[in-house]
């Protein structure tokens, strides 16, 4: 990655990348359509980054609760520590990493932040996944609202 990109990642590497079937294990729509389906099984809680994101400790707790498990106050530390930014972008290539077309590893952590896709891809790149997206859940029969949750 480095040495093909000097450390950054060009975003229409990604983008590419993204509408593929090597990206990371199985494509975005095809893995986000298997944990929606399941999405109302008891053993089964899904949360999005922008849960995460409006409350971080609220969503620790909501999977502590899940779970039936009470954290104690060094367990809490360890959590929100281990579910920080901070530490997911420092071991991006350990936890995150992905491969982009046989062009390195492209890092799933960027900014932390809900929307930034606004401010790093172009419109027409937003709509390219959009369209990608949504065409690909279309499908497989998936009922997962992307265009409500994601599209501009």
């Amino acid at each position: 990655n480095e040495v093909l990109y000097d450390g950054t990642v060009p975003i229409n590497t990604w983008v590419e990348s993204f509408q593929t079937e090597q990206f990371q294990c199985q494509p975005w729509p095809q893995f986000i359509h298997s944990w929606w389906a399941l999405r109302n099984n008891p053993n089964v809680l899904v949360l999005t980054f922008e849960d995460m994101k409006a409350d971080s400790f609220a969503t620790i707790r909501r999977v502590a609760e899940f779970m039936g498990i009470s954290l104690t106050q060094h367990q809490w530390a360890k959590v929100t520590e281990k579910t920080s930014f901070k530490f997911m972008k420092a071991n991006d290539h350990i936890l995150f990493a992905q491969p982009a077309l046989g062009k390195g590893m492209i890092p799933l952590v960027r900014e932390g932040n809900v929307g930034s896709s606004k401010t790093n891809m172009t419109q027409e790149e937003r709509k390219s996944i959009d369209d990608y997206c949504q065409r690909e859940l279309d499908k497989i029969g998936s009922d997962f609202p992307y265009l409500q949750k994601y599209s501009d």
